[in-house]
Protein backbone atom coordinates (compact mmCIF):
# COMPACT_ATOMS: atom_id res chain seq x y z
CA UNK A 1 0.00 0.00 0.00
CA UNK A 2 2.92 2.57 1.01
CA UNK A 3 4.49 2.07 -2.49
CA UNK A 4 1.77 1.92 -4.26
CA UNK A 5 0.51 5.74 -2.79
CA UNK A 6 4.43 6.56 -2.89
CA UNK A 7 3.76 5.89 -6.84
CA UNK A 8 0.47 8.01 -7.17
CA UNK A 9 1.47 10.85 -5.46
CA UNK A 10 4.40 10.87 -7.57
CA UNK A 11 2.53 10.19 -10.59
CA UNK A 12 0.09 13.33 -9.35
CA UNK A 13 3.01 15.66 -9.25
CA UNK A 14 4.76 14.61 -12.67
CA UNK A 15 1.40 15.11 -14.72
CA UNK A 16 0.12 17.97 -13.17
CA UNK A 17 1.60 20.65 -15.44
CA UNK A 18 -0.10 19.17 -18.11
CA UNK A 19 -3.75 19.75 -15.96
CA UNK A 20 -2.45 22.58 -14.53
CA UNK A 21 -0.79 25.27 -16.67
CA UNK A 22 0.08 27.56 -13.60
CA UNK A 23 2.25 24.90 -12.46
CA UNK A 24 5.89 25.04 -13.24
CA UNK A 25 8.02 21.79 -14.50
CA UNK A 26 10.66 23.58 -12.27
CA UNK A 27 8.35 23.11 -9.17
CA UNK A 28 7.96 19.49 -9.82
CA UNK A 29 11.55 17.84 -8.23
CA UNK A 30 10.88 20.22 -5.23
CA UNK A 31 7.51 19.35 -4.67
CA UNK A 32 8.33 15.45 -4.86
CA UNK A 33 11.45 15.80 -2.53
CA UNK A 34 8.66 17.64 0.21
CA UNK A 35 6.51 14.27 -0.98
CA UNK A 36 8.92 11.69 -0.39
CA UNK A 37 9.18 12.66 3.51
CA UNK A 38 6.03 11.25 4.15
CA UNK A 39 6.90 7.89 2.12
CA UNK A 40 10.65 7.25 3.13
CA UNK A 41 10.51 6.55 7.33
CA UNK A 42 7.38 4.09 7.25
CA UNK A 43 9.35 2.18 4.34
CA UNK A 44 12.74 2.24 5.37
CA UNK A 45 10.64 0.54 8.47
CA UNK A 46 9.58 -2.01 6.59
CA UNK A 47 12.27 -2.99 4.79
CA UNK A 48 14.54 -3.35 7.99
CA UNK A 49 11.99 -6.00 8.94
CA UNK A 50 11.92 -7.84 5.78
CA UNK A 51 15.06 -8.12 4.69
CA UNK A 52 17.04 -9.49 7.46
CA UNK A 53 16.64 -13.33 8.10
CA UNK A 54 16.27 -13.58 11.69
CA UNK A 55 13.40 -11.30 11.30
CA UNK A 56 11.68 -13.28 8.62
CA UNK A 57 12.04 -16.47 10.67
CA UNK A 58 10.42 -14.79 13.51
CA UNK A 59 7.64 -13.53 11.52
CA UNK A 60 6.69 -16.52 10.26
CA UNK A 61 6.05 -17.83 13.70
CA UNK A 62 3.52 -15.14 14.85
CA UNK A 63 0.20 -14.95 13.08
CA UNK A 64 -1.89 -12.20 13.75
CA UNK A 65 -5.17 -11.69 14.33
CA UNK A 66 -7.86 -11.65 11.47
CA UNK A 67 -9.11 -8.39 13.60
CA UNK A 68 -5.47 -7.00 13.83
CA UNK A 69 -4.81 -7.43 10.34
CA UNK A 70 -7.95 -5.24 9.44
CA UNK A 71 -7.32 -2.71 11.69
CA UNK A 72 -3.83 -2.70 10.61
CA UNK A 73 -5.07 -2.35 6.64
CA UNK A 74 -7.83 0.22 7.64
CA UNK A 75 -6.20 2.39 9.96
CA UNK A 76 -3.27 2.55 7.10
CA UNK A 77 -5.78 2.91 4.38
CA UNK A 78 -7.42 6.11 5.81
CA UNK A 79 -4.14 7.53 6.15
CA UNK A 80 -2.89 7.20 2.64
CA UNK A 81 -5.70 8.21 1.66
CA UNK A 82 -5.87 11.59 3.90
CA UNK A 83 -2.54 11.76 2.23
CA UNK A 84 -3.40 11.90 -1.51
CA UNK A 85 -6.43 14.20 -0.59
CA UNK A 86 -3.93 16.34 1.13
CA UNK A 87 -1.66 16.33 -2.22
CA UNK A 88 -4.16 16.85 -4.63
CA UNK A 89 -6.14 19.44 -2.66
CA UNK A 90 -2.62 21.32 -2.71
CA UNK A 91 -1.51 20.40 -6.56
CA UNK A 92 -5.28 20.68 -8.36
CA UNK A 93 -7.91 22.55 -6.22
CA UNK A 94 -5.59 25.39 -4.79
CA UNK A 95 -4.99 28.11 -7.01
CA UNK A 96 -1.17 28.61 -6.52
CA UNK A 97 1.22 30.29 -8.44
CA UNK A 98 -0.15 33.83 -8.46
CA UNK A 99 1.46 36.61 -9.98
CA UNK A 100 1.38 38.59 -7.36
CA UNK A 101 4.35 40.44 -6.04
CA UNK A 102 4.84 38.34 -3.04
CA UNK A 103 3.06 35.08 -3.61
CA UNK A 104 4.33 34.17 -0.26
CA UNK A 105 2.08 30.56 0.72
CA UNK A 106 0.59 30.55 -2.37
CA UNK A 107 3.08 29.08 -4.75
CA UNK A 108 3.04 25.18 -5.50
CA UNK A 109 5.79 23.96 -3.72
CA UNK A 110 4.70 26.01 -0.45
CA UNK A 111 1.14 23.99 -0.52
CA UNK A 112 3.01 20.72 -1.17
CA UNK A 113 5.28 21.77 1.94
CA UNK A 114 2.32 22.59 4.51
CA UNK A 115 0.48 19.40 3.03
CA UNK A 116 3.36 17.16 4.09
CA UNK A 117 4.01 19.08 7.52
CA UNK A 118 0.39 17.79 8.46
CA UNK A 119 1.09 14.67 6.97
CA UNK A 120 3.82 14.42 8.94
CA UNK A 121 1.88 15.44 12.21
CA UNK A 122 -1.13 13.16 11.67
CA UNK A 123 2.22 9.97 10.67
CA UNK A 124 2.45 8.43 14.38
CA UNK A 125 -1.29 7.58 13.89
CA UNK A 126 -0.34 5.60 10.82
CA UNK A 127 2.88 4.45 11.72
CA UNK A 128 1.39 2.01 14.34
CA UNK A 129 0.43 -0.58 12.69
CA UNK A 130 3.73 -0.35 11.15
CA UNK A 131 5.24 -0.33 14.84
CA UNK A 132 3.06 -3.73 15.28
CA UNK A 133 4.05 -5.42 12.47
CA UNK A 134 7.49 -5.01 12.34
CA UNK A 135 7.85 -6.12 15.87
CA UNK A 136 8.28 -2.72 17.85
CA UNK A 137 5.79 -3.81 20.59
CA UNK A 138 6.14 -7.74 21.47
CA UNK A 139 2.22 -8.12 22.29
Amino acid sequence: MWVGFWCISTLIMVLSPLIREDIERADILPSLLSISVIWVPPLSCLAAFWFPQAEQKRAKSIKPSRDKVYAAFGITAIYLLFVLGLIVYSTFVIQSNTAAADPGDMTLLAQINQASKLALIISPVALAPINWLTGGTRN
